[in-house]
C-alpha cells in the first residue's frame, strides 16, 4: 500500500500528509488496512490530522468490520 510507504518510510522519505493522503484514497476504495491507518492517523493526530478519537474509533469500526484484527485489538484498546 503506498499510503504504508509514506508512513514507514520504505522507498520513500517519511510524510504523513501524504500517508494519509493515500490512505484516504484506498480506504475510498473499501480496502480495510487504509482504513486501519486512517484510525491510527486520528487516534495520534498524525498527518496534518488533529487528534480525533471518535474520528478514529470510526475508521477502526469500518476495518474491523471488513475482517481487520489489527483494528479490532484497537477498538478493544480504546474501548469502543
Amino acid at each position: 500500500m503506498l499510503a504504508l510507504a509514506h508512513f514507514k518510510g520504505a522507498g520513500t522519505p517519511i510524510n504523513d500528509s501524504e500517508g494519509v493522503r493515500w490512505a484516504r484514497i484506498a480506504a475510498e476504495q473499501g480496502q480495510s488496512e487504509a482504513m486501519f491507518w486512517l484510525g491510527t492517523a486520528y487516534e495520534k493526530g498524525a498527518g496534518g490530522i488533529p487528534g480525533n478519537l471518535d474520528e478514529a474509533k470510526t475508521w477502526y469500526r469500518r476495518a474491523r468490520d471488513l475482517g481487520s484484527a489489527p483494528a479490532k485489538a484497537a477498538l478493544e484498546r480504546l474501548g469502543g
